[in-house]
């Protein structure tokens, strides 16, 4: 009897083959079935291998590229998006409100760059008032033109979260506001206090906006 699976020429009598083949039933041996099954098997784990790795995504508000959904930076503009509330142990903690009036949080990057505004602000005052007084006396005073371009740099740099500048902003204001005061006296200290809150709140959103870039840039190989 030949067998027809591997071609072996088998005795009459026989009932199965050398190869393993059945010749009764007609059937391959159970090795070669559990084969067959493992190898189908491996098949159907490789299709559906790639979607178990499936995770949720989002836009960019910035440039619109696909991102986690979970991320508070993103890897193709470099920009910060925008997230409420701070976290401690993976658990969104929001900050008590009397705390977030006089000392606002600065954990995530909404709360920085609201902080860097403030400093941006203060600059852009300063250098207005400076410019305007300048520009309406009697005699131009140009010290006081380049004291109003300088806090006009300021305000760009603030702008752009650069520390040096929020740094540079503070101390000439404070230094500033304590020259007059030894001059001609203090007077109106209500203006110069909350203005130099804004400037220490613009030291405090650009330091920690960089931070938590940083923290959140991917990294590069």
């Amino acid at each position: 009897m030949k067998c027809p699976n591997c071609g072996q020429e088998n005795p009459s009598s026989a009932s199965v083959c050398q190869c393993g083949y059945d010749l009764a039933t007609g059937k391959a041996s159970l090795r070669e079935s559990l084969a067959e099954q493992a190898q189908e098997f491996g098949k159907g784990v490789r299709k559906i291998g790639p979607s178990a790795d499936v995770r949720t995504t989002k836009k960019c508000p910035f440039c619109a590229e696909e991102i986690l959904a979970e991320a508070i930076f993103c890897k193709h503009c470099q920009q910060m998006l925008s997230e409420t509330g701070s976290r401690k142990g993976g658990k969104q903690v929001k900050s008590p409100k009397w705390r977030n009036f006089f000392w606002p949080s600065v954990d995530t990057a909404e709360g920085a760059a609201s902080l860097a505004k403030q400093g941006f602000w203060a600059a852009v005052l300063c250098a207005v008032i400076t410019a305007a007084f300048a520009l309406l006396s009697i005699i131009v005073d140009s010290t006081a033109l380049v004291d109003a371009a300088i806090f006009a740099i300021v305000a760009w740099g603030l702008w752009k979260k650069s520390r040096a500048a929020a740094v540079c902003g503070l101390l000439l204001y404070v230094v500033e506001r304590l020259y007059m005061w030894s001059t001609v006296g203090m007077q109106n200290p209500i203006v110069p206090v909350l203005l130099t809150l804004m400037f220490i709140s613009g030291v405090r959103g650009t330091f920690a906006w960089k931070r938590l870039a940083r923290e959140w840039k991917p990294k590069t190989r």
